[in-house]
């Protein structure tokens, strides 16, 4: 037990070496890849989600970000003896913005993100596509591996704000419809940063 906690000081002292100066340059972000069977039956929902994101430090310790994200899944099967396509695609952008202590960080971000679907079974044919806002406090660190390179290990709590607006055509017919935006998810995430500090 002892070893353990004399390794984590040691990994949190290197940590504490670095700093980030204003001028930084911080490409980073993550990629996830998903197989998700909702009943045992049923066949697994491909699912990848692309976040890179760039960060500059305005001052020391602060930065300011741009944050983009590409999600996508699929799922093909037979359902009642038709053939059955589903995919969906989501395209978000943010601007947010975290601050250092040491390699601990906090930060607040801002999304708007469009999403759009097609379900196909059978002659029949469904499309959605809708638009929403979110709010997304996260806390994290980031763990030194190599020079200027970090893992980074946080925690977001993504909120949906405002309304959600969207079109659907069901057999032809379109409609309009909006509702008020309740999402909320937590999430562990696990991604890649580096950081190209100023001349």
């Amino acid at each position: 037990m002892r070893k353990i906690v004399l390794i984590l000081l040691a990994v949190f002292a290197v940590g504490a070496l670095s700093a980030f100066n204003q001028g930084t340059i911080n490409p980073g972000g993550y990629v996830a890849i998903s197989s998700v069977k909702y009943d045992s039956d049923d066949d697994a929902t491909t699912g990848i989600v692309i976040a890179p994101q760039i960060g500059y430090f305005v001052i020391d310790n602060l930065s300011a970000d741009l944050m983009l994200s590409l999600g996508m899944d699929s799922q093909s099967g037979d359902y009642a003896g038709e053939d059955y396509k589903d995919s969906s695609t989501s395209l978000g952008i943010g601007l947010g913005a975290r601050y250092f202590f040491l390699n601990f960080y906090g930060g607040l971000g801002f999304n708007y993100e469009s999403y759009s679907n097609k379900e196909e079974m059978g002659n029949l044919e469904e499309k959605y596509s809708s638009s929403a806002m979110y709010i997304t406090p996260k806390i994290g660190y980031v763990l030194p591996l190599a020079s200027n390179v970090y893992a980074d290990l946080g925690l977001n709590y993504r909120m949906g704000i405002g309304k959600v607006k969207g079109t659907s055509e069901i057999a032809g017919v379109d409609s309009d419809w909006d509702y008020d935006n309740e999402y909320s998810k937590l999430q562990f995430r696990a991604g890649l940063q580096i950081f190209f500090p100023s001349k």
